[in-house]
């Protein structure tokens, strides 16, 4: 058995939505050339700032292998004695866990007035060691490890090492 009033509501319901659409404008030339220009306006400057993304990405993951240098050179540095880093000399090599630290320049004594300073290349990277001693009685002595690109130091690491 069909139910009549079932199909006439429905159909009344499909005739009152399209009353609605019916009222409605249709978008004209000039609006969708406006939002097409907004679009090209927001997609540009997005576009523009993906080189200085990518830019900033690569001196992070240079800062981030530097401070992994800094602490391996840190940690094996620590279990030295002063003595053996005093005795070095230009172009001789500290052995390290995960490699060799090459010593290219030795100035200094250790002093405070005079520290001793390792200069050398680690993975690629300037590698500065400054030891002084700041007070004679004491069994350590500070030392801090400058991790440079070019000039300009990258990261900064400081411990101490046993006389």
């Amino acid at each position: 058995m069909l139910n009549i009033n079932y199909y006439t509501t429905s159909i009344g319901r499909t005739l009152y939505v399209f009353k609605f659409l019916k009222n409605q404008r249709a978008f004209t030339l000039v609006e969708i050339l406006a939002a097409f220009v907004l679009l090209v306006v927001v997609i540009s400057f997005f576009l523009t700032s993906l080189p200085q993304m990518n830019k900033f990405n690569n001196l992070t993951g240079e800062n981030l292998n530097a401070t992994h240098v800094a602490k391996d050179i840190l940690v094996n540095v620590k279990k030295k004695k002063f003595n053996e880093l005093y005795s070095m000399t230009a172009n001789s090599s500290l052995t390290l866990q995960d490699g060799t630290l090459t010593i290219l320049q030795v100035n200094g004594d250790g002093t405070s007035i005079n520290p001793l300073i390792l200069k050398g290349e680690y993975k690629s990277l300037p590698v500065e060691i400054i030891v002084k001693n700041i007070d004679n009685d004491s069994q350590l002595r500070p030392f801090t490890i400058n991790i440079k690109r070019e000039s300009t130091v990258i990261t900064k690491t400081h411990g101490y090492i046993s006389n």
